[in-house]
């Protein structure tokens, strides 16, 4: 693949929250610039998004953030164009300290990410810290951190930049079946953005049963819009403005093996886009009719073809929710939603 087809960034996170990163063809980024992509794994990993809701999160990080990108109707179709953008999250964790690897990867394919993530977090990551580990006993104060981070993450995005390009595989997470807790629409177009949650009545007592096995309802009602306005501003700062992402998956875990995942089928006519995603629980004992996401989507995309009303697609992917809309546009409803549906 060559390099002026993609977008590629590592970045190390220590544990003095400070950033080291190696950036693909960004030498002739000014200082500005790059301080600005470098604050950006702080914002689609917190601490600057869930600081005020990390009494909510219980531990749980973000994994895997991935959007397809569109190109605006306005503009000329190009060869080479970029087709996806993935932002990839490995956490190295002790006792002492937490350290994260963090990569930004747009390119013109749909990668393996599998392939990618586990060389991030099986190999990449644990070179690292067992190399700090063993230069800080072997040299101590003389040992150059910044120099011997800088080399390892060049290897590590040399390593990345060989598998890009391969052919998505069928893996057997794939397969886990998931219960729906959420379903949000979202509709957009120039001059209006509105977006709504669907799920359980709030007094339903399967809504209770459900909250331990994903962060909260409020914190997962603001991650498409969040994230979305996120790629968005990091296209920019890369220079490329004539393509707009739509989020595909959020994959989220904690300490305790909970997996969590939201994805998003959408529809754009005209400027008119409408989005629907759902917030879906893997979990051991399935309280409801649990379903493969591959069924999920191939729901959601035929609603989207034939514009079904919502409250069809509701009976449908989960005929238990209520049909009450929870406004999840402005921080008086995301408050009404933390304070009601989140206790």
């Amino acid at each position: 693949m060559a390099s002026s087809e993609l977008i590629l960034g590592i970045f190390y996170s220590d544990i003095n929250n400070l950033i080291h990163d190696s950036i693909k063809n960004s030498e002739n980024f000014s200082q500005e610039k790059r301080e600005k992509v470098r604050m950006l794994p702080f914002k689609f990993l917190g601490p600057v998004f869930l600081t005020s809701g990390i009494t909510r999160t219980q531990n749980w990080k973000i994994d895997l953030i991935e959007s397809s990108l569109s190109i605006y109707q306005e503009q000329p179709q190009e060869s080479g164009m970029l087709q996806s953008f993935v932002n990839l999250n490995s956490v190295f964790e002790t006792r002492e300290e937490i350290t994260n690897l963090f990569a930004l990867i747009g390119t013109p394919y749909t990668e393996d990410i599998k392939v990618i993530q586990d060389k991030m977090s099986g190999y990449i990551h644990p070179s690292i810290e067992q190399g700090l580990c063993i230069n800080r006993k072997k040299i101590g104060g003389i040992f150059r951190e910044d120099g011997f981070i800088r080399e390892e993450l060049n290897r590590g995005m040399n390593l990345i930049h060989y598998y890009l390009g391969s052919s998505r595989k069928m893996y057997w997470e794939e397969q886990v079946n998931y219960d729906c807790v959420g379903l949000i629409e979202r509709v957009s177009n120039k001059d209006d953005k509105s977006s709504y949650l669907y799920t359980f009545d709030k007094d339903d007592p399967t809504r209770k049963q459900y909250l331990s096995s994903f962060p909260s309802y409020y914190v997962m009602v603001v991650l498409p819009d969040f994230y979305e306005d996120l790629v968005k501003e990091t296209l920019e700062l890369f220079e490329i403005t004539r393509y707009y992402p739509n989020i595909r998956f959020i994959y989220l875990s904690n300490k305790m093996n909970k997996k969590v995942v939201y994805f998003e089928e959408f529809q754009e006519i005209k400027g008119n886009k409408r989005c629907l995603g759902l917030i879906l629980v893997q979990t051991n004992e399935s309280m409801l009719e649990a379903k493969r996401i591959s069924s999920y989507r191939k729901y959601l995309r035929q609603a989207l073809d034939i514009n079904k009303p919502i409250g069809e697609v509701i009976n449908k992917v989960n005929p238990q929710f209520s049909l009450h809309e929870w406004g999840t546009s402005n921080e008086g409803e995301l408050e009404r939603i933390h304070k009601i549906l989140d206790n």
